[in-house]
């Protein structure tokens, strides 16, 4: 079983071009049995070391891949460059973004996150909000990275922040069962002040997909504090000034502006922007050569 998930999970990252290495595939690994218990590190090097004595996989300085793949170690090398480039420019957008007005921390996610950034990759920001004010936070962020002309928008993605989901805090994720979001939250890093609760262990879906799900999201080392005096006095003012009044107009605009369909959710508590379904055709690839790996 342990062999199987092994190269499930080899299988899933070879499509992004990204070998693992031994902690990666423990991090990373999916289950192939629903009921499928957790395993040590010491159990998953053992076994990948066995399927490299056998061909099933190979294995090139730390890292691991499927057999004849050993050109995905200089694209991950390449990756790791632009990925330090481009977290370099998510710090200093949160060295800013840290004085905002119920803003209570930021992840970032996707490919960043992952480490297997493209070129033409942009930034995926998961914002956590104040409790009822989620509509004047994303204005205030939005705002934030429209001034600076780093903001996603249209044909504008490279290197730009895409903000495409918002939680106030306290609040439980949307479910969203694939194995691709499950492998999402594995890798979140806390990069807007540390200190915030993240809960993933009390996800149940996510536990559906992975061996080892995460009990809560990774800190980034160079992750930025939230203001303790600037964003209080500025939240204070706009309290003072009828916040109450203010969210509300900020939510009937952003409600106008927002076409809802499938990927797009807009609530009191969750603002969701991935429209379409970008990872459909991804996961038939991997569903496919899935059962090719696994069953030869």
């Amino acid at each position: 079983m342990l062999e199987k998930s092994i190269l499930k999970t080899l299988t899933y990252f070879d499509l992004l071009d990204f070998p693992l290495t031994k902690d990666e595939v423990f991090r990373y690994l999916l289950k192939t049995e629903k009921d499928q218990d957790p395993v040590t590190t010491e159990q998953v090097e053992k076994v990948l070391q066995e399927l490299v004595e056998k061909g099933k996989i190979d294995n090139f300085d730390k890292f691991y891949f499927l057999p004849e793949r050993h050109e995905i170690v200089q694209i991950r090398n390449g990756a790791e460059r632009i990925c330090q480039r481009r977290l370099q420019k998510a710090r200093n957008f949160l060295l800013l973004a840290k004085f905002l007005p119920f803003i209570r921390g930021i992840l970032v996610t996707g490919s960043l996150a992952g480490g297997y950034s493209k070129e033409t990759s942009d930034i995926d920001f998961w914002v956590i909000t104040k409790k009822d004010r989620i509509f004047l936070g994303r204005l205030f962020i939005t705002g934030l990275s429209q001034i600076l002309g780093i903001r996603r928008h249209g044909n504008k993605i490279t290197d730009r922040i895409c903000l495409n989901y918002y939680l106030t805090e306290g609040s439980d994720p949307i479910p969203a069962y694939p194995v691709c979001v499950a492998l999402d939250y594995a890798s979140m890093l806390v990069a807007l002040n540390p200190g915030i609760e993240t809960h993933w262990g009390n996800i149940p879906w996510i536990g559906e997909n992975l061996v080892n799900p995460p009990e809560r999201a990774k800190v980034w080392d160079k992750a930025v504090k939230r203001s303790r005096i600037i964003q209080p006095i500025l939240e204070f003012i706009i309290e003072f000034l009828s916040a109450e009044f203010w969210e509300k107009k900020a939510e009937r605009y952003q409600r106008s502006r927002i076409r809802e369909g499938r990927g797009i959710l807009v609530s009191k508590d969750h603002l969701s922007f991935h429209p379409g379904d970008k990872w459909a055709s991804f996961l038939a690839r991997f569903e496919a050569l899935t059962r090719t790996n696994l069953n030869p």
